[in-house]
């Protein structure tokens, strides 16, 4: 039996009602989900939070997927932060048909197609977009657009061969990496990363992590994974690399907006300190690089005055060591656009930096320039593949121009934001850079800290200023090669010292070795004098290694296998066994190498200080066979030794003088470099001469006969002391730096002088008894000269100071307790410089 109709209506009318209401609830309730997770997507994008955006926009995407918002958004996200970007293509695209209420998406589509080399479809778009645009400004930055994508064309049209790849896993992560900066050997690599393992862990408000600087060594041939540069270094905020000198002793971090240097202590980055005020401003300061002979800074800035955005500019270092007013490098090199991370070669005055401007395919393109005859050279662009339409920025060269180190962030192999990556350069022919590997070393082989100041023998011009590492001894030198070269060393502990070298030419790129050990000469419990051993390898001794023994693989270091294999060369039995293995040996390394190892000996010389009795020196000096034996008064003796078959093996030593003379060696690196003019003085006899200027004190070849007296001026009546008017500043041992917080009777002295300007300041160095008293003698102008320096930068002239220097000649107290034993107190107090005002 069946029910009515009315009676079915009835009966299910609730039910249907129940139906829909439950429907349209739970479509409302979906509609108010997908609402808010719109309104959360759209606060994450707008916050720079877009990995966290791009899950919630793909669940809209599939609630919705002809919604023009979330493919526009879909497709801003991908063209941001996807490797790939034709990922950003159908969503943008989608997007266009409602372009009038997302009129950015024009934008978005040609700056997608911009990046995937489709110049022609991004020129149309960026056309478009131009259309949309009120102001004529507006207009322009997107005709520089357009201009790039026509630049593009052109360059890919003339694509380069260029061997590029990414440094992998080791170095680069999923987060930015950039930056490199790399040491003159090719064996240390620092750069800048925004990882999670930054210090604190913060992030910036573009929500990556605040920078921090790593470090990996090259270990046969490998990079090693990176490392943290350590705390000194890395604060809770950005710290970046952007500079590292020649030698590797000094790096150059970004922090704070400004320019900060720090200094390499075995293994151990010191606390970065500020370069300058003529530096840093209240502008912005990214980047830094410095020459060879460290005294040209080049950096970027904003400051006003420059031709827009960041610009590079110069800075000459003064005699002080300060850096002197800035020069803008001017409009060959800078643009309205950004230019910025700027590096010179140090093989020859080639600038590369990157540009927003100039003949430029994308964001940041690769150029370089010379400077010849006085004026920089047109930037030319690096080309395609090393040039791409993203950013291309921080090139820097190894200084054999082997390798080549950049950042990137668009291409195929990418890991993740930028990647670092190597270009392995063409053959160019021969090589006009050489990189001398070194170590120094003291008493007992410890390494010992030391500076290298190099000239070019021909012109006396300062090629470079190098320091070893204090921990290590190790060092780094760079030279154009073919050239002769005079080389003072300023080791820690001894007496300065002076060597000429020939640098060969090299017909391919490879890295020489070279060892350096000073020790002193004693006699009755007296030092008498130094010894100073030379092992030089000229050559490609990685190759020779490689070829003649299983160092290389034994050893950890380079160095260590280095050191060893001159060792064994050292012993003729071994070096017979090497030198079989060498004639092996294929390529155009094969001559070079035999033939240098052949030749090589030790170098060693014996200097006397002029405090020594050259009398039966036998006992001294016997197992120096082959030793030259020079006396500091620039005196060179030749010593020739005759042995009898006895044990004791001495029968005769003869020192005969030769007709030569050498250039003393005792000034400061920066009175080579640089001298400022003051009356100096020494003690003893002196005559009236004109102002001396170090820089034009000249010695003469062996042919022209001995060395000419100068002799310093001699400020006589008018030296009377004033009382009350004087001040001892005390020095640290074997220290010519003022000690911090020395300075404040100083200053009031300086205060009388700038009151009273007929007065002088007599500057007095002193030193305690221990060392050569030649050393002495020069420690006590050093520090004579750095407390002129200071009252000099208070606005003192330099004719108003008179330096002298006495040595160890007047000491205020005992250097040593009246049985004999050391007096430190003593002697602390005769480290000193005294100023004294006169009239």
């Amino acid at each position: 039996m069946c029910l009515s109709t009315s009676i079915r209506t009835s009966l299910f009318a609730p039910l249907l009602f129940f139906l829909f209401f439950s429907h349209f609830s739970i479509a409302q309730e979906k509609a108010t989900n997908e609402k808010k997770l719109s309104r959360k997507a759209v606060v994450l994008v707008q916050h720079k939070k877009l990995e966290k955006a791009l899950p919630l926009f793909k669940r809209l995407y599939k609630i919705n997927p002809l919604s023009p918002e979330y493919n526009y958004y879909l497709g801003f996200i991908y063209l941001s932060i996807a490797t790939d970007k034709s990922l950003a293509i159908p969503y943008l695209q989608v997007a266009y048909a409602h372009q009038d209420d997302w009129p950015r998406v024009t934008r978005y589509l040609a700056r997608t197609y911009h990046l995937l080399y489709q110049f022609d479809e991004a020129i149309v778009f960026y056309e478009e977009y131009m259309t949309r645009l009120p102001t004529e400004e507006l207009q322009d930055g997107i005709r520089h657009r357009i201009q790039k994508c026509l630049n593009g064309k052109l360059l890919v049209q003339d694509t380069i061969e260029a061997e590029i790849s990414n440094l992998g896993s080791a170095i680069n992560t999923i987060y930015p990496d950039y930056a490199p900066i790399i040491s003159s050997d090719d064996q240390l690599l620092i750069f800048t990363s925004r990882r999670p393992t930054t210090t604190g862990g913060g992030k910036d408000f573009d929500q990556l992590f605040f920078e921090d600087i790593y470090m990996s060594v090259k270990k046969k041939g490998v990079w090693q994974a990176a490392e943290d540069v350590g705390e000194n270094v890395n604060t809770k905020l950005h710290d970046a690399s952007i500079g590292l000198s020649a030698d590797a002793q000094q790096m150059f971090v970004y922090h704070g907006e400004n320019i900060f240097i720090t200094t390499l202590d075995g293994d151990v980055w010191s606390v970065p300190k500020k370069i300058g005020s003529n530096i840093n401003t209240k502008s912005w300061e990214t980047h830094a690089c410095i020459s060879l002979d460290q005294q040209v800074l080049y950096f970027t800035s904003d400051r006003e005055g420059g031709y827009g955005g960041m610009d590079i500019y110069k800075a000459l270092k003064l005699p002080s060591g300060k850096w002197a007013l800035v020069q803008n490098l001017g409009p060959a090199i800078n643009t309205p656009h950004d230019e910025k991370a700027p590096f010179i070669h140090p093989a020859d005055k080639t600038l590369y930096f990157s540009s927003k401007g100039h003949h430029n395919m994308g964001g940041f393109d690769i150029f370089k320039s010379s400077f010849i005859k006085n004026g920089w050279t047109t930037p030319e662009n690096l080309g395609h593949p090393i040039n791409t339409p993203g950013d291309d920025v921080f090139f820097v060269v190894s200084a054999n121009s082997k390798h080549t180190y950049f950042s990137s962030d668009l291409r195929e192999d990418n890991l993740g934001g930028q990647d670092i990556y190597q270009l392995a350069m063409p053959d160019t022919g021969r090589i006009k850079i050489a990189v001398i590997k070194g170590r120094i070393y003291g008493t007992d082989q410890e390494p010992i800290a030391a500076s290298f100041l190099v000239s070019d023998s021909e012109t006396n011009k300062v090629v470079g200023v190098f320091n070893s590492n204090a921990k290590t001894g190790k060092y780094l030198l760079v030279f154009p090669t073919g050239k002769s070269y005079n080389m003072v060393i300023k080791p820690e502990g001894f007496t300065p010292h002076k060597e000429s070298l020939t640098i060969p030419e090299q017909e391919y790129a490879y890295n020489m070795y070279q060892e350096i050990g000073f020790s002193h000469v004693r006699r009755n419990d007296s030092i008498i004098g130094q010894k100073i051993i030379f092992r030089n390898s000229f050559c490609d001794i990685e190759t020779a290694v490689k070829a003649g023994s299983s160092l290389y693989d034994d050893h950890n270091s380079e160095e260590a296998a280095f050191s060893e294999f001159l060792r064994n060369l050292e012993d003729p039995e071994k070096k017979e066994g090497l030198l079989t293995k060498l004639k092996n040996l294929d390529g155009p390394e094969r001559n070079n190498i035999y033939r240098c190892l052949y030749d090589y000996l030790p170098m060693s010389q014996i200097h006397l200080f002029d405090t020594a009795n050259t009398n039966n020196l036998e006992a001294t000096i016997i197992e120096f066979e082959k030793d030259t034996v020079v006396l500091e008064r620039d005196t060179i003796f030749k010593k020739e030794i005759i042995y009898t078959t006895s044990s004791t093996s001495l029968s005769k030593i003869e020192l005969t003088a030769l007709d030569t003379t050498v250039e003393v060696v005792f000034e400061e690196f920066e009175m080579e470099i640089n001298s400022p003019k003051f009356h100096i003085e020494t003690p003893g006899p002196s005559k009236e001469t004109d102002l001396i200027d170090m820089k034009s004190i000249t010695v003469p070849d062996s042919s022209s006969g001995p060395e000419p007296d100068v002799h310093p001026i001699d400020i006589k009546s008018e030296s009377e002391p004033m009382p009350e008017a004087s001040h001892n500043i005390l020095f640290g041992f074997d220290r010519s730096t003022i000690p911090t917080g020395s300075t404040g009777r100083l200053d009031k002295l300086i205060e009388r002088m700038k009151t009273n300007k007929s007065l002088k300041a007599e500057v007095n160095g002193h030193t305690d008894h221990i060392g050569p008293t030649a050393y002495n003698n020069m420690l006590s102008i050093r520090r004579a000269n750095a407390v002129a320096e200071y009252i000099k930068s208070k606005g003192i002239a330099a004719d108003r100071l008179i330096i002298k220097g006495y040595g160890e000649s007047k000491p205020i107290a005992p250097n040593t307790h009246p049985d004999g034993s050391d007096n430190p107190s003593g002697r602390s107090k005769n480290r000193r410089t005294e100023v004294r005002l006169v009239k």
